[in-house]
């Protein structure tokens, strides 16, 4: 299964238009297709429309990998879960905040109280560095378990950067877990070989732009 259209990063990699605000991307693997992040929520029947636009069934879905908690990023689990049987992964840092109610800390505290998206029937902590055909590369600072994905030369990034004016741009402190984590996590981000940096808020960056960036912080 190969992907068409505007948002098309490769082949397999789709970027999710009906997301915009907060990206959320599809991947065709060997075993089915892989969501990276779900949203804001109240968008989880248009993720399923536009991914039938590509011919992809509720029932190719395979996968959901969490890049962190925050509200933006899981707003569509449960129904995504309900509607196609995907499994959920997340890392042991974050799943406290997504499934055992542990609150988030400081203003995201009370972003989490204007929006509760409902809670997901189960979801599995990340185990190894690996995972149908992603590496799980953890990048803590931006929240305690942040965690990007690799697939083939696209690396998906989360909140570890943000578009900023065509660039790669660092999120308000106001919003960040840990600052000096998030700049080792950026400094060290293993990016050989990759051409494409999908972030979670803005366009895609490419290999220079990133490495640009990454070399201020090392």
């Amino acid at each position: 299964m190969k992907f068409g259209g505007e948002m098309k990063i490769t082949d397999e990699v789709l970027r999710l238009d009906c997301t915009k605000g907060s990206y959320a991307y599809a991947v065709t693997g060997a075993d089915g297709v892989t969501l990276i992040d779900t949203g804001f929520p109240g968008r989880g029947a248009a993720i399923l429309a536009e991914l039938a636009a590509g011919g992809v069934r509720p029932g190719d879905v395979r996968r959901v990998l969490l890049t962190h908690h925050d509200v933006d990023h899981i707003g569509n689990l449960a129904f995504l879960q309900e509607k196609t049987g995907c499994d959920i992964y997340i890392s042991a840092g974050d799943y406290p905040c997504v499934m055992e109610n542990k609150g988030r800390e400081g203003v995201k505290r009370f972003m989490g109280a204007l929006m509760k998206p409902k809670k997901p029937r189960k979801a599995t902590r990340l185990e190894g560095d690996g995972i149908g055909g992603f590496a799980v590369i953890p990048t803590p600072g931006h929240t305690k378990g942040h965690t990007a994905y690799r697939f083939r030369n696209v690396l998906f990034i989360g909140d570890l950067a943000r578009n900023k004016g065509g660039k790669p741009g660092l999120h308000p402190a106001l919003i960040t877990w840990n600052r000096e984590a998030l700049l080792a996590s950026v400094a060290a981000l293993p990016a050989g070989g990759a051409e494409f940096f999908c972030p979670a808020h803005g366009e895609p960056f490419g290999a220079a732009e990133w490495e640009a960036f990454a070399r201020e912080f090392r």
